[in-house]
């Protein structure tokens, strides 16, 4: 039986930048929604999240970039998300949540 290692979920914080890595499902958005939040709190100024290192469509994900959104607002900190996949983007777009997270919504041809 061959068995498939899902990355493990992280955040790392690269100057303004926040590189979400892994698998954000359930178990993954909870394991880096703490961490993520701290990093927010630390800092000050414009923050970017790139996704591009987070393959995964998920509802769960979705609801814990919610999270750091309000996290982020709290702090006056604007967040940014960059490397949205089209499937994620997609998931967003049906919960009606796209609109709420920049980065997230269709662009406009």
């Amino acid at each position: 039986m061959v068995q498939t290692v899902e990355a493990r979920a992280e955040v790392v914080q690269d100057g303004p930048v926040l590189r979400v890595r892994g698998i954000l499902d359930v178990a993954g958005a909870m394991a880096v929604r703490a961490s993520g939040e701290a990093l927010i709190r630390a800092g000050s100024g414009p923050l970017t999240i790139d996704l591009g290192e987070s393959p995964v469509a998920h509802s769960a994900a979705l609801s814990l970039f919610l999270c750091w959104q309000r996290c982020a607002q709290s702090q006056q900190r604007p967040l940014n998300f960059v490397e949205v996949g089209e499937s994620l983007r997609s998931l967003a777009s049906l919960s009606g949540v796209d609109h709420y997270l920049s980065g997230f919504a269709a662009e406009s041809h």
